[in-house]
């Protein structure tokens, strides 16, 4: 009886570490929460046919002016994100399906609102200044990444709040009025005279 459990134990063992090995060969896939909330994960079924169809060529409307580094990263990120939901490396070559154009005024009073408006091949945001861009470029983005078809939006928003921030709710002094993880992560004793 003792020599049968034993063997019993040994072959319960054996498979265990074989179970281990596979386990620990299989690579995990788990996200790290680096992304937040510009993950852009890949669309399935319609919704991503329908934009892998579109395949839009992103452009900055500049009408003879410099292109700001806002208007820029409007454009990067749609260029990103589209390419993302679609699940397709894009080259938004001048041969694409479809265009999506930036059209923002350089009006520094601007408040933000934009409008995002389509037509079977192309999708306008436009606005007051170039920060319209971008609120429209997350927009656009936003529903996209719901499933919904670009091609057929017509948004006219404006940003409730005038500034939009993130607060850490850091002191100057290095404490963080709920620091459950520690220290603030800021050097405020450098900025900003060390910038």
């Amino acid at each position: 009886m003792m020599r049968v459990r034993k063997l019993v134990n040994r072959i319960a063992r054996v498979f265990a570490t074989l179970i281990a090995a596979i386990l620990a060969a299989t690579p995990a896939l788990a996200e790290d929460g680096y992304d937040l909330w510009l993950r852009y994960a890949p669309l399935e079924g319609a919704a991503q046919k329908r934009l892998q169809a579109f395949d839009p060529l992103v452009r900055i409307d500049l009408e003879g002016r410099e292109p700001s580094a806002t208007l820029e990263a409007a454009a990067a990120e749609l260029r990103r994100g589209l390419g993302a939901l679609a699940g397709t490396r894009q080259n938004y070559t001048e041969q694409s399906h479809g265009f999506v154009v930036l059209d923002c005024g350089s009006n520094p009073q601007g408040d933000g609102r934009f409008t995002v408006k389509s037509t079977q091949f192309t999708v306008t945001i436009s606005g007051p200044d170039d920060t319209s861009c971008l609120y429209g470029a997350f927009a656009l983005l936003r529903e996209a990444s719901l499933g919904r078809d670009i091609t057929a939006l017509d948004l006219d928003e404006k940003p409730a709040m005038p500034l939009r921030m993130l607060d850490h709710w850091d002191n100057p002094d290095g404490h963080v009025e709920r620091g459950y993880a520690g220290s603030s992560i800021f050097d405020w004793w450098r900025l900003p005279e060390r910038l």
